[in-house]
C-alpha cells in the first residue's frame, strides 16, 4: 500500500467514526447543552407592548421603561400620540426615548383610530397604572396633528388627571366639555401648515391656534399680553401670571409645513423642559 492509500483509508476511517459518534449521541438522547444565546439589549426591546379590550376588539399601547426605572418608586408620564393614518411607532423617533432614559420618565404610545372616543385615552391611562408606579402629578401628554388636537380634548375633558399638554400642528376647543382645573399648554405650529392652517379653516374647517391659546390663557386667568421671542423663523411667546403657577405658551416657525419639527429645534427636549417645569398644581 502506498502513502496516498494510507491517507484515503485514514480519512474515510475518521469520517465514520465522527457519524458514528454523531449518532450515538443522538441515540442516547442526552445531547451536549448548548449555552443559552445572549442578546444584547436594545432601545427597541425596552418598547413594552400592552394589549386593553376595546368593545368587542382589542387596542395596543406602548411603553418605553427607562433605564433606571425603580420598582415602586413614582415617575413622570408622557403620552405621545401618533397622527391620522400612522402608528404609534412613527412617534418612537420623535426623541422622547433617549429622554426618558436620562430623566427616568415613562413614555406611553397608544394606538387610536379616527373616530375613537377621548374616553379611550383615559382607559388608556387607566391600564398603565396598573403596571407602573405613576406620578399624578406629572402625567402630561403630546401628540402631532390629531394627536395634538386630542391632548386638547383629553385636557378639556380630564384635566384633573393632567398636568400640561403640548400639542404640535393640531388645534383644539372645549366646547361641549369645559375643563375644571388649570392645565398648562404648550403649543407648537407651523405657520405655513396647509392641513391645519394656523389661521384656522381647511378641510376639516380647524378652529384658529391663537384661539385654542387664547381659550386657555383665559381659563388659567394669565396676563393677555405675552413675552414675546424671537429666533430667526421661531417666535415663542410666554403668557405670565397664570393662576395656581400654571403656563400659556406657543411656538410659531415660519414656512414650516405640516409636520413635526424635527430639524427647525430639539422639539421633544423643549416639551420636556416644559413639562417639567410645570406639574399640576
Amino acid at each position: 500500500m502506498n502513502t496516498k492509500e494510507l491517507w484515503i483509508y485514514i480519512l474515510v476511517g475518521c469520517f465514520f467514526l465522527h457519524l458514528l459518534s454523531s449518532c450515538t449521541t443522538v441515540l442516547s438522547g442526552d445531547p451536549t447543552p448548548q449555552p443559552p444565546q445572549i442578546l444584547t439589549p436594545t432601545v427597541q426591546s425596552r418598547n413594552i407592548k400592552h394589549t386593553i379590550p376595546v368593545e368587542d376588539a382589542e387596542r395596543n399601547y406602548w411603553v418605553h421603561e427607562p433605564l433606571s426605572l425603580e420598582e415602586n418608586q413614582p415617575v413622570p408620564l408622557i403620552i405621545v400620540m401618533h397622527g391620522l393614518g400612522s402608528k404609534p411607532q412613527s412617534m418612537f423617533k420623535a426623541g422622547f426615548n433617549d429622554l426618558a432614559d436620562r430623566e427616568n420618565f415613562l413614555v406611553l404610545y397608544p394606538e387610536l383610530m379616527d373616530g375613537d372616543s377621548t374616553d379611550l385615552i383615559e382607559d388608556f391611562l387607566d391600564d398603565v397604572e396598573e403596571f407602573y408606579a405613576i406620578d399624578s402629578s406629572r402625567v402630561f401628554m403630546t401628540g402631532f396633528s390629531l394627536g395634538g388636537m386630542r391632548s386638547y380634548r383629553a385636557a378639556c375633558i380630564f384635566s384633573d388627571r393632567f398636568a400640561a399638554i403640548a400639542p404640535v400642528a393640531g388645534a383644539g376647543e372645549c366646547t361641549d366639555n369645559l375643563p375644571t382645573h388649570p392645565v398648562s399648554v404648550l403649543h407648537i405650529h407651523g405657520l405655513a401648515d396647509p392641513e391645519v392652517p394656523f389661521q384656522g379653516g381647511g378641510n376639516a374647517n380647524h378652529p384658529a391656534v391663537e384661539e385654542a391659546i387664547g381659550f386657555w390663557v383665559g381659563f388659567n386667568e394669565c396676563g393677555i399680553k405675552p413675552q414675546e421671542i424671537i429666533e430667526g423663523e421661531i417666535t415663542h411667546k410666554k403668557y405670565s401670571g397664570c393662576k395656581k403657577a400654571t403656563a400659556v405658551e406657543l411656538i410659531t416657525i415660519d414656512a414650516m409645513v405640516h409636520k413635526w419639527p424635527d430639524r427647525e429645534m430639539e422639539t421633544a427636549d423643549i416639551i420636556w423642559e416644559f413639562f417639567k417645569s410645570n406639574p399640576k398644581p
